[in-house]
Formats: C-alpha cells, sequence, structure tokens
C-alpha cells in the first residue's frame, strides 16, 4: 500500500520511458534461485513452481509438460507443430500483454511511420445540446448539458468527458508501468475534481475559464515497496498523454 501526498507542478525532466525497459520474467525485481524464480520477497507458490507461472500471475507455459518414455520425443514433436500454427505466447501482468506494449514502443523508437499515431472523433448534432460522439467501432457517445446549462441531462457534459480523459490517461499509464515492472496491481481507486469559474465563463468579469483546481486522488495498492510505486506515479504523471497536452498544474494525492 502507497501512502503519500505529490503536488506536480511541472518542469520535471521526464524520466526514461517505463515502457521499453526489461520483460517481467528478466526484471530486476525477479531473480532465478534454484531453477526457481522467486520474487523480491523471496515467495514461491506452495508447489514450488514460478510466480510467473501461478494464477497470481497469470501466465503459463504454452503446451503440455513433457511426458516421460518412449512418447516423450512426439509429444514434444505435436507441441512445437501446435505453437507454430496458433497465435504466440502471451506473457501477461495484471492482464496487460507488455510483450506487445514493449514491441510497440520499439517500434516508435525505431520505426519512423510508427512514430505519429494518429486518433479521431466524428460528432453529430441530435437536438438541444444532445451531441453524438463516435470512437472507431465503439457504441456512440452521448454528450449534453444539465439544466442548468439550457440542456435536459441526457448525459455527460464536455467538462465531465475531459477529466475522464484526464483520470483515464494518467490511471492506464500508472497501470502500464506497474505491469512492465513486474508488479501485481491489487486493487486501484482514482477520483479527479476540478472547477470553473462561472462568472468568467459568462464574461461579467476577465478571468480564466478553463477548468482550474485540477486533483487527481488514486489509492494504489501493490505487490511493491512504497517508494517504488511513488516513482510509478512520477512516471505515470510525466508521461501521461492527456495532461501533458492540458499542461495544467495538477495536484496529484495517492495512498
Amino acid at each position: 500500500m502507497c501512502a503519500a501526498d505529490f503536488f506536480f507542478s511541472g518542469g520535471r525532466k521526464a524520466p526514461r520511458c517505463p515502457f521499453l525497459g526489461r520483460m517481467p520474467g528478466q526484471s530486476a525485481c525477479h531473480r532465478q534461485t534454484l531453477g526457481r524464480r522467486t520474487c523480491r520477497a523471496g515467495r514461491t507458490d506452495p508447489q514450488g513452481e514460478s510466480l510467473w507461472q501461478s494464477p497470481n500471475f497469470l501466465y503459463r507455459p504454452a503446451g503440455p509438460r513433457r511426458r516421460a518414455g518412449s512418447n516423450a520425443s512426439e509429444g514434444i514433436r505435436h507441441r512445437k507443430i501446435k505453437n507454430a500454427i496458433t497465435k504466440r505466447e502471451v506473457i501477461k501482468m495484471n492482464h496487460i500483454d507488455v510483450e506487445r506494449l514493449s514491441a510497440t514502443a520499439e517500434a516508435a523508437k525505431n520505426d519512423p511511420t510508427s512514430r505519429f499515431l494518429p486518433f479521431s472523433v466524428n460528432l453529430t448534432w441530435e437536438d438541444g445540446t444532445r451531441n453524438r460522439a463516435v470512437i472507431r467501432d465503439f457504441s456512440p457517445l452521448t454528450l449534453a448539458e444539465p439544466e442548468a446549462f439550457g440542456g435536459e441531462n441526457e448525459g455527460p457534459n464536455p467538462v465531465e468527458y475531459l477529466l475522464t480523459g484526464a483520470i483515464g490517461c494518467f490511471s492506464i499509464s500508472l497501470e502500464l508501468i506497474l505491469s512492465q515492472r513486474g508488479i501485481k496491481l491489487n486493487a486501484y481507486h482514482a477520483t479527479i475534481t476540478g472547477k470553473v469559474d462561472m462568472a468568467a465563463f459568462f464574461g461579467y468579469i476577465d478571468g480564466e475559464r478553463g477548468v482550474q483546481g485540477i486533483t487527481l486522488h488514486a489509492s494504489v495498492d501493490a505487490d511493491a515497496p512504497q517508494d517504488e510505486i511513488q516513482d510509478a506515479i512520477h512516471q505515470a504523471w510525466s508521461h501521461s498523454i492527456v495532461l501533458n497536452t492540458l499542461k495544467p498544474t495538477i495536484h496529484v494525492v495517492s495512498e
């Protein structure tokens, strides 16, 4: 459990990309001991198998175990054929495909054509303040306004979607970083708040019309020392695409 307060005001040098690190099975936080991997705390499962092969780490070696006797070589031959024609063996941590994540990071590093990833949203006005947004092949999203803004409260308003994007981008960045480091995430919850100066919005006074006082409160329960979780939080903040786009002073609190 991580418990600490952070205040990020920008200007901090971004650390090295956390997504170009080693695979979880090669992570420095896991070491090979007597043919079995043990975690940082030296734990193995009751059967003595690798923790990466236990249900908690969501990884299983492909194919059956080698069988003793005359049929052993035949079983290995069939397993190789099966692995060759099926999809690649997926190494996951917290249900995240860290191998593919690392491959994406490497492609962005080495292939200029993979450097820029385009995004797009299509929006259609329906009625009143109700609009429909379509993103890729997902179900349409409804954007609207509450009664106080002339709407009928038919869906979240754009400010709420903005905050959703901010908290979602930070949270997923943190989840990716923890998984890339081979850290098991047990539970996570976050809340984000902000406020708008309505007098400035309506033009009665000069002032900031954007969202102010954005505060993100995150609760992280992970199998890692507190200082390592804190470092992952700092990296998630500095690598979050949405937070870097908004560039506000953001108060991030974690526990």
